[in-house]
């Protein structure tokens, strides 16, 4: 029969404590308040363990201590640890949830790797350093926020983190190493600060061999001039609407956003204080349209904006205000993707991602919303607009169709109700004197509560012509394509 509890006191039965066995069918795990060091392997292989509890007061996780734990989900770091070895929660493939305590300067190679289950992980701002592999294989690990100081992304640290959307690289980091992103098939966006000259060693220094390696996806990416890229940094990183290799990829990418302002600032957006937004001016020659209005990717300001890790509504509605030749109409452009700015901004799962996709959805249907003639339907599509939400992509973009179903609904009325209105006005025609137009004016005013709109709709031929004209008018009011 399994064990239920271990107490674990760090002293080995045999008198070395460097090596303490374990029973491998505990399913909890109390560690004594006077330990402070988990010797190397000690839960390693306890595949039942489901709840470990640690003291404040310990301060070094061992090499590979609990590697292979596959039941425990989640696990209480105390605020004293400040060395966690290598491979200590390696091919954890249940846990879930893991917040590193401050003071810990390193995140081990191999720490998390094959934790497939993981999802949220805090990095404390004391690490100075990613080891190699920490979370490789992390398949189910949508985002992570690194820590302003951080210095060094290890080789191979998110190597096919699958799920992995975008990533902020701190403006102290210096160096990406080998293969850190590769196999990152789903990340749209990489933000790096383009504020530093790398020759100061200050800035991103350098982006080592296959750090993207087939990062298809990846679309929001720029890089500093004096970076040095090594070769085959994003092999099989071409996307699939450009035709060019590797080589000319790296340059184009340091080169992205030179005379395209706009397309820097918001790029910029996540690395950017509280300090209020300021855009140059558009000259005379960026007329709607041009090429200005978009970089390499077909990408305009708007689309990098929703991209970004702090998607700011203030700098939205700033960048509607200035950016002139870029007006709502960008809002509804498509990439090279084929893609909208809202359809990366429902993808987006930053703090602010619902309120930027409520501005923006606003932005996108006011003109249609100022064409109907009820304020009762404005009214509720604005209602609608407010209360959007939605937990994930599917669900978001499942609200977004529900909205615009509705406004093309509300188009059709008023579609109809200016047909309606149409063959009034022939008849008032036909019949030719002053009165009897008064009178057919009169009757023709759509309203519901109006008793002699139904004899009005009769008499006009209204009813046989919209009958056969109605259902072709939902083929002219304007979809969605996001």
């Amino acid at each position: 029969m399994a064990s239920t509890i271990y107490i674990y006191t760090g002293k080995a039965e045999g008198g070395d404590d460097s090596k303490i066995d374990v029973p491998t069918d505990i399913r909890k795990a109390i560690v004594e308040s006077r330990v402070d060091t988990i010797t190397s392997k000690s839960f390693k292989n306890c595949r039942l363990l489901m709840s470990v509890s640690l003291p404040l007061g310990l301060k070094v996780i061992g090499e590979s201590a609990f590697e292979k734990c596959t039941s425990l989900k989640t696990i209480g770091i105390p605020s004293s640890v400040n060395v966690i070895h290598y491979g200590a929660f390696r091919q954890c493939t249940g846990l879930q949830t893991m917040d590193l305590p401050e003071g810990l300067t390193e995140i081990a190679a191999e720490t998390f790797q094959h934790c497939e289950s993981l999802r949220h992980v805090h990095i404390s701002s004391t690490v100075l350093e990613i080891g190699r592999n920490a979370f490789w294989g992390c398949r189910q690990l949508p985002h992570v926020d690194l820590p302003h100081g951080l210095r060094r992304i290890g080789p191979g640290v998110f190597t096919t983190c699958r799920s992995l959307t975008r990533i902020l690289i701190p403006a102290t980091v210096v160096a990406i190493g080998s293969m850190a992103f590769s196999g990152c098939v789903v990340m749209r966006s990489v933000e790096i600060s383009l504020g530093e000259d790398c020759s100061t060693n200050v800035g991103l220094q350098s982006i080592e061999s296959y750090a993207f390696n087939i990062c298809s996806n990846l679309i929001n990416i720029a890089i500093p001039k004096n970076c040095n890229v090594a070769s085959k940094a994003f092999r099989g990183c071409q996307h699939s609407v450009f035709d060019l290799d590797d080589n000319d990829l790296r340059e184009r990418l340091k080169s992205r956003f030179d005379n395209l302002p706009h397309h820097k600032v918001c790029y910029q957006q996540g690395h950017a204080d509280e300090k209020p937004i300021e855009f140059a001016s558009f000259s005379e020659d960026d007329e709607r349209g041009s090429d200005r209005t978009k970089d390499m990717f077909g990408l305009t300001p708007f689309h990098i904006l929703a991209l970004s890790s702090r998607p700011s509504v203030v700098t939205l509605q700033k960048l509607m205000e200035e950016a002139t030749s870029v007006s709502t109409d960008g809002i509804l452009r498509l990439d090279k993707s084929r893609a909208t700015p809202l359809r990366y901004a429902i993808e987006n799962y930053a703090p602010e991602a619902l309120a930027f996709i409520r501005a923006i959805l606003h932005a996108m249907i006011e003109k249609r919303t100022n064409g109907l003639s009820s304020k009762l339907w404005k009214s509720v599509i604005l209602q609608e607009i407010e209360s959007f939400g939605g937990r994930d992509t599917a669900e978001r973009t499942q609200n977004v169709h529900k909205l615009f179903a509705l406004l093309r609904l509300y188009e059709r009325k008023e579609s109809i109700s200016l047909l309606e209105q149409a063959l009034w006005k022939c008849r008032m025609e036909a019949d030719g004197d002053q009165e009897s137009q008064e009178r057919a004016a009169k009757r023709a005013k759509l309203s519901d509560d109006d008793d002699s709109r139904q004899g009005s709709y009769l008499h006009s031929g209204a009813g046989t012509v919209i009958l056969n004209v109605s259902p072709y008018l939902g083929s002219i009011v304007r979809t969605l394509n996001f």
